[in-house]
């Protein structure tokens, strides 16, 4: 049998990955690591970090108790960054280039695991998202180095990863992994212990001891006992055992050994190292010289326990499932839980709850939602669910409605499907309807996606109902409203290859009746309407009279670009450099984009502010304060125009506000 149980699992895992990223499932959800430190998060703020739910704290609990019981099991079947690695390593071994680190330098090189275990903790448990994203290799490649990477991090942790396990056995794991950090601190429970029982009992003396005096202690005692005692004690129950009075010190367990450990110097391997991947009891020729606990007969317990506590958590999960489907009662961690206000001293709160808003997808959208809430009048609490996209929202009923609640959840939104490209008619007509099963953002674009087939409808915007009501705006010389409402009711999947992956788009939605015909607009009118405004401001701008200042408009392009947009924050801090210039905002005159710069007379004038518009690298802050620089990739152009604050009405704002009338 050798180890071939062990790399089928390995095998096995990393096609279940590769899997995963094709179908474009989340692939944070199936870190134990992840859970491990969402759970913190939870236990901390009661927030679970980015898109993490129970499955990945299941996940991490059964990574636990393995290690406990048998041994580092998801370093040893499981964790793809160790399989990559461990065959890099025979690599480096063929072309005779691989080396052992000096023992002084093989301790303390594992100071960087715990430091980056510690890093890992506070950040992540102190803003409930993942910090490991930011450099994880493995992350890093399955997502293509998404959003959430910082790419000169990302790709020198895989560098290092790389060239590390070519030229020394398993260097990540030994040295960087930051799980590996916390599986030995959990195999050496009390570590875990000690420093928890003294912070708790500081912070019960009244002293408010930051969290970071926790996690720093855990590395501390960690590294301390690693490079110190230098071994597992009491746990893992088994353990690589070697009779010495059979050994006949060949050698062949050493080389075996994906660690590097000299097994044949032991009697009881408790090495930090050792994840019982049991290849130095196959390797042994001198029968039950090495063994488990003993025994070479029980070398089928690892990889039957790497296949059962899987299992047995699939098992746990659907059970959960299937008894919360009974009973209505589904366990699920909190994604976020807020509380604002009079939320502890109101009576008699009501609950208005929802599920299937698929825009709640993790931490930082749900931390959207909480910052649009936590103005409104009567709302005083809110929890949200990732995994099953829902929200409680706590309310006093005699402020305001459950009606009132849904709308102030609903988010608004106008969208263009497609732009004047081929043609630009005089005018547009407008189809308005209600839209069953469709409410958040997610649903935006899949109405985005249906309506792009019809090459005659431009855009939509939405407005709060029960259902949710559409404005459609269309060309009626080419389509008409019983095609459109054809095609929204009767799309129901949507397949598009994206950078060679096929996306599968479902929606479910219906149209609540023949909807209702508004009156026609103009085009210009409509581009007024659907202009997306960029506002920012700066420098106290809330603090200032309108008397006192003037609004600077000159032409500018890209800012309808969605990555030259994104570029906008870099213009703001560039600008907001000069106290004077109080607030930047983007808007269409009718014939051209235009950036409108607000500022005070009586500080500065037009020349100067032309000056910082037209630079060649703009300056911006740092979240440090300190300095850094980017290329001007915007362009303004004359002719320039000069506006009062008071009393000037914007005509994208002006076309916004506009109510649609009927015909």
């Amino acid at each position: 049998m050798k180890s071939k149980i062990r790399i089928l699992l390995q095998t096995l895992t990393l096609f279940l990955i590769i899997w995963v990223v094709i179908v474009g499932w989340d692939i944070e959800t199936f870190c134990p690591m992840g859970g491990l430190l969402s759970f913190g998060s939870y236990l901390y703020q009661e927030t679970m970090a980015c898109s993490m739910s129970s499955d990945g704290v299941f996940m991490a609990f059964a990574l636990i108790i393995g290690a406990l019981l048998i041994g580092k099991l998801f370093c040893s079947y499981f964790c793809p960054i160790g399989y990559v690695t461990e065959w890099l390593g025979k690599l480096g071994r063929k072309f005779n280039i691989q080396m052992s680190l000096p023992a002084v330098l093989d301790r303390l090189f594992r100071i960087f695991k715990y430091a980056l275990l510690f890093v890992v903790l506070y950040y992540t448990v102190t803003s409930s998202e993942l910090f490991c994203k930011k450099f994880d290799p493995y992350y890093g490649v399955a997502s293509g180095f998404d959003h959430d990477v910082v790419l000169l991090w990302s790709l020198a942790a895989l560098a290092v990863t790389i060239l590390g396990a070519i030229f020394f056995k398993q260097f990540w794991c030994k040295y960087l992994c930051p799980l590996g950090a916390a599986t030995n601190m959990f195999v050496n429970i009390y570590l875990v212990f000690i420093p928890f029982a003294y912070f708790f009992a500081i912070r019960a003396y009244g002293i408010d001891l930051s969290i970071a005096w926790l996690f720093g202690a855990l590395a501390v005692v960690g590294f301390a006992w690693e490079i110190g005692v230098y071994k597992l004690f009491p746990f893992p129950l088994t353990k690589i055992t070697v009779d010495q009075n059979k050994c006949t010190h060949c050698s062949l367990c050493v080389k075996a050994c994906p660690q590097g450990i000299k097994v044949d110097e032991y009697k009881k391997v408790d090495h930090p190292d050792c994840m019982l991947c049991t290849e130095c009891v196959y390797a042994c020729k001198s029968e039950q010289a090495v063994g488990i606990n003993g025994s070479r007969k029980l070398t089928w317990i690892p990889p039957t326990m790497a296949v059962a506590l899987p299992i047995i958590v699939v098992i746990v999960l659907a059970g959960m499932r299937f008894t919360g489907s009974i009973l209505s009662t589904n366990f699920e961690f909190r994604t976020l839980k807020k509380r604002w206000g009079n939320f502890s001293e109101a009576k008699n709160l009501a609950e208005y709850k929802k599920a299937g808003i698929k825009n709640i997808k993790c931490y930082g959208t749900s931390l959207a939602l909480y910052k649009k809430l936590k103005d409104k009048k009567g709302i005083y609490g809110l929890d949200t669910y990732a995994k099953s996209h829902a929200v409680t929202v706590y309310y006093d009923p005699e402020v305001i409605d459950e009606s009132g609640v849904k709308k102030a959840v609903f988010d608004p939104l106008r969208y263009k499907t497609r732009k004047f490209t081929n043609y630009k008619p005089d005018s547009l007509a407008i189809w308005q309807v209600g839209i069953e099963n469709f409410f958040d953002r997610v649903d935006n674009m899949n109405l985005i996606r249906i309506l792009h087939a019809d090459p005659h409808v431009f855009g939509f915007e939405t407005n709060y109902g029960e259902p949710v009501q559409v404005s459609i705006f269309y060309c009626s010389d080419s389509t008409n409203p019983g095609d459109i409402r054809a095609l929204i009711d009767t799309t129901k999947r949507i397949e598009r290859e994206i950078k060679g992956k096929i996306r599968v788009y479902e929606m479910d939605f219906t149209c609540e009746n023949a909807g209702k015909s508004l009156s026609k607009i103009s085009t210009e009118f409509y581009t007024l309407r659907m202009f997306g405004i960029y506002d920012q401001s700066f420098n106290g701008y809330e603090t200032k009279f309108e008397n006192s200042l003037k609004i600077y408009e000159i032409g500018i392009n890209n800012i309808e670009n969605i990555f030259a947009r994104r570029r906008l924050i870099y213009l703001v801090s560039h600008i907001s450099e000069d106290s004077a210039i109080v607030r930047l905002r983007t808007s269409f005159d009718g014939q051209r984009n235009v950036a409108q710069i607000f500022f005070d007379p009586a500080e500065i004038d037009t020349t100067k502010i032309h000056r910082y518009l037209v630079a060649d690298t703009l300056r911006y802050f740092k979240a440090d304060d300190s300095r850094g620089k980017t290329q001007n990739i915007f362009k303004v152009h004359y002719p320039s125009r000069l506006h009062s604050v008071a009393g000037y009405t914007d005509p994208v704002q002006a076309a916004k506000s506009r109510e649609l009338g009927e015909r």
